[in-house]
This record gives C-alpha cells, structure tokens and sequence, in this order.
C-alpha cells in the first residue's frame, strides 16, 4: 500500500470510526454503545467489567483505552491492538471496508452481476442485547461437517489438503466445535447503516474460554463453490462479539479434549493441518494478539507453539511472548517455526503451508517428542 491510498484512507475514515471499528472488530460493540463508560475488556478480560472504555468522540478519533492493556489514542492502533494485525493489515482491512482500491487492481466491491444489496436500519451488527441468544441463533443454523449440505466446505477443505474424512477421523468430537452454515448473511456498513452483502456457504467455528465455555464464533465465509474465501469488503474471517459475561483471554477453538502435551496455533486451517501430520491434539487461538495471551487449562504439563512465520514478526514475537511466560510457569514448552524463506507474494506462511507442500514429512514427526523427552 503506497502512500497516497493511505491518505486516502486516513481521509474517508474520519468521522466513521464508530461504523468500521463495529464492522472490523465486533468484540468492542458492548464499548461502542456506551462510548466514554467502562466495560469488561475484550482482550484480557479481567475480573471485573471496567477495565476497558472507548473514548466519547470514538466516531471521530476511534480511539480507547485499557487500564491493563494500554491506550490506543486512534482507530488503527485500537484494531491493531484488539485484532492482533500489524499496521499494514489495519490498512487493507479498513480499505476494503470503504471500498477504496488498490493501485495493483484488486477491488474490493460487489460483483456488478448482484442485486443492489438492501440497506437495513441500525448502526452496525453489533452491541445489541442479548448476544449470546444471537450466537445461539446461529448455531443453530448450522448443520455437521459431514452433512451432505456442507460440500462447499469440503471443497474449501481439498483446497488445503485437508480430507474432511481424515478430519473427522482424527477429531472425533468435531461437530462440538466445527460447524458448517449453508448461507450465512455477510454484512458491511455504509453511511452508518447495515448493508446485506450476500449470503455465504460458512465454517462456524465455536471458541471456549478458559474454562471451557463457549463464549462467541468464528465465521470463515466461502465463495459459494466452495474453491476459495468469499470475496467480500472487509475479508472472509469475522469473530462475533463476545457473549455477555464472557471473555476471549486464554481462549480456543478445542480441536478435541486437552490432552498433557498439547500443540497450538494461530489459524484453524494450521491446527487441522497439524493435527493429521502429528496426531497429537491441537487448538487454534484465532490470532497472534490470542496466542501470546493464552493460558493452558489444568491437566496440560507440556506445550508446542505451532507459529506462523511472518514479515512483521508479529506471530513469531507472540510465539515467543507465549513461550517465555509459560516456562516461567513452570511449562515445558518448544516452539516450531516453518523454514523460509515466505513465498514471494506472501505476508506470511504457516505449518498448512508445510501440510500442503510436504505432507507429514515436513514436520520431522519425532523432533518434539525427543526434545521433550530430553529435557523430562
């Protein structure tokens, strides 16, 4: 992204933060409906419901504050600090959210052979009452990985060299966690109000806290054949708001029961990729902001950090950040990093990256089990 669209977006963002930051970061709805008032915060959590506000001219500054985490006096640096995104990914997302194109020529508009979409009354799809009845609303929607209605995702998943048979071999309780939405409406927010983009074929993926109780969804919106992520303003990968009560810090998509050792990633695709290549239990923690802040439950005496490789270092710093504090906590942990160099292209690769090029092969399956045994 050159300097002139990042003016461009410095300028049509002004005055809607309000609008993108509900779009982009779903997870800061219950602040944005009461803009200058403590609410729990969606990162860390906390013991108590004031740890987080935004500011009362949110829609013009986008701007927050953490008593734990820190302040973040704009809009890019509060979705950086909330999504985990390095400045440059903060950029693309809030672009494609206002429709402003990249020089390269990818546009991030509505197929023109599309009904013009509806704009529906409200602000944006978040804050409103009740969210945990919204997430089970849509839960229940949703039908297994393995009915036949759910053939885009298999598709999707052949695309990543993931058989939805082996995955369901390997994750006998799947249909706890991962789940398959036949048209999912995608929304996107255009002078203020909500505007109906499509409906999308979806993977639903249900995240736990801590403790093991679902607290919001993951939603991976797919093009309607199921070859690809669905092209749509703002990006395919969407978290909803945390449930009431709830909260995202030590969270995970649970790929299967906690096990003593148990693997971790970033991505969803990567922890399936790194599930079949080692047979050994793995979650997705959605993020690199998620990773470095994520805690093991009890039972867990060893872990092994599956972290992306990326340009910006992000995964690899939070990978490490991980690391660090759980040995001090008494963990014995390795970390695994994929050999470069990243793709021309890329901004990153990760261990599906590795699933699709080499298969298990490319993981040295024994490695981390010697290291460990070792180190025991």
């Amino acid at each position: 992204m050159n300097k002139r669209e990042t003016e461009q977006i410095r300028a049509a963002v002004q005055g809607r933060w309000l609008s993108v930051l509900g779009v982009l970061a779903p997870q800061l709805g219950p602040a944005l409906d009461r803009a200058g008032r403590h609410v729990r915060c969606p990162v860390h959590g906390g013991r108590h419901n004031d740890g987080f506000r935004v500011f009362r001219d949110v829609s013009e500054t986008g701007g927050g504050i953490c008593n734990t985490c820190g302040s973040y006096p704009n809009g890019f640096s509060l979705l950086q600090w909330a999504n985990g995104w390095t400045y440059p990914e903060t950029m693309e997302a809030i672009g494609e959210l206002l429709g402003i194109a990249r020089e390269e020529g990818r546009r991030p508009v509505r197929s023109e052979a599309k009904p013009a979409p509806a704009a529906v009354p409200g602000r944006r799809p978040t804050g409103e009452k009740n969210t945990r009845a919204r997430l089970s609303a849509i839960v229940r929607e949703t039908v297994s990985i393995t009915d036949r209605r759910a053939k885009p995702l298999w598709r999707y998943f052949k695309t990543r060299d993931l058989p939805v048979g082996r995955i369901v071999q390997a994750i006998p309780g799947h249909y706890r966690v991962l789940r398959f939405h036949p048209e999912l409406p995608y929304y996107t927010v255009e002078n203020e109000s909500l505007v109906l983009v499509d409906k999308f074929p979806a993977l639903v993926a249900i995240v736990q806290d801590a403790k093991g109780t679902p607290v919001t969804v993951h939603r991976t919106y797919l093009s309607t054949d199921g070859l690809g992520k669905a092209d749509v303003p703002g990006g395919a990968r969407k978290l909803y708001p945390v449930a009431e009560g709830g909260s995202l810090r030590g969270s995970a998509i649970r790929l299967g029961r906690r096990a003593a050792c148990m693997g971790l990633t970033e991505g969803i695709e990567t922890a399936l990729a790194v599930t079949l290549a080692t047979d050994d239990r793995v979650w997705s923690v959605l993020n690199a902001s998620l990773l470095g802040r994520w805690s093991p439950p009890s039972g867990v005496a060893s872990v092994v950090v599956w972290a992306d490789r990326d340009r910006s270092n992000a995964g690899q710093e939070q990978a490490k950040r991980l690391a660090e504090r759980l040995r001090r906590e008494g963990f014995e942990v390795r970390m695994m990093l994929p050999a470069g160099p990243i793709p021309d292209g890329r901004s990153s690769m990760d261990w599906a990256d590795v699933w699709s090029k080499h298969g298990a092969g490319g993981f040295r399956r024994s490695w981390w089990r010697r290291a460990f045994a070792a180190t025991g």
